[in-house]
């Protein structure tokens, strides 16, 4: 394949080529105690309205675990104090309390161009994917590159390298 198609393909196309795994999906109200299996089994989450509907909602990540098992700051700034959610304050009841809101999608018929643009722009690894307002999948860096080395002649030995 010539790279300049590569960009052309859909992520739907990568999306049936890679290993199908299920999607690591949590309720909106789902308790913090399995939020947190979730992230330890699959390093994030796709937090959705309900499990029937899939209307996405948010994400949680690793990264939003340190920010609520960090400490808290030990100052404060003379303009006010900032008052932070803690899982040691038992403030946190379930995944909307946990979760980044209106996480970066993108559609199945949406080309590797402009996903590869969402996620070097926003510096995030993966994407959801929606298709008429419901999570059908995701996209991650891991997919696009394990769809492009198979496709491509990056890592073939050259006829030359007898």
């Amino acid at each position: 394949m010539i790279d300049t198609e590569f960009y052309g393909i859909n992520v739907k196309e990568i999306m049936k080529s890679v290993e199908k795994k299920e999607i690591p999906i949590v309720s909106a109200d789902a308790p913090v105690d399995y939020v947190l299996k979730m992230l330890r089994n699959n390093g994030h989450a796709w937090v959705v309205d309900t499990l029937e509907n899939r209307k996405l909602l948010g994400i949680i990540t690793e990264k939003d675990f340190l920010n609520i098992i960090s400490p808290l700051p030990r100052k404060t700034w003379i303009t006010g104090i900032t008052i932070f959610k803690t899982i040691q304050r038992r403030e946190l009841k379930n995944a909307s309390d946990l979760m980044t809101r209106n996480p970066l999608f993108c559609g199945p018929d949406d080309t590797i161009e402009n996903a590869l643009d969402l996620i070097r722009d926003h510096d995030v690894r993966k994407l959801a994917v929606i298709d008429q307002k419901k999570l059908v999948g995701e996209i991650d860096l891991s997919a696009i590159i394990v769809w492009y080395t198979s496709c491509s002649l990056i890592g073939r030995p050259s006829k030359n390298d007898d």
